[in-house]
């Protein structure tokens, strides 16, 4: 079984977090429902860390899920948050 490799966050990150905060927030600017429904969906995958990151710098998961129109598409959430749906 192959050992799990703990994720680096940080300077030595494997993923630009910055970049892709700010690909967040391109996508509610431009009102990009395709990418809203992504980031919305995958945000319960994300690393803790990242998610206080986030979080810090005004994007949350409850925010993104509001902004996207059809919620039917996000439906994997419904357990999450129920009072969105």
């Amino acid at each position: 079984m192959a050992k799990k490799v703990a994720l680096k966050f940080g300077k030595h990150s494997r993923i630009d977090w910055q970049r892709n905060l700010n690909q967040i927030r391109e996508a509610i600017e431009t009102d990009d429902q395709f990418h809203l429904g992504i980031y919305a969906t995958i945000f319960t995958k994300l690393p803790k860390v990242v998610k206080e990151y986030y979080r810090r710098e005004g994007i949350t998961q409850e925010q993104l899920v509001c902004l996207v129109k059809d919620k039917s598409k996000i439906s994997a959430l419904r357990h999450l948050m129920p009072h969105a749906f």
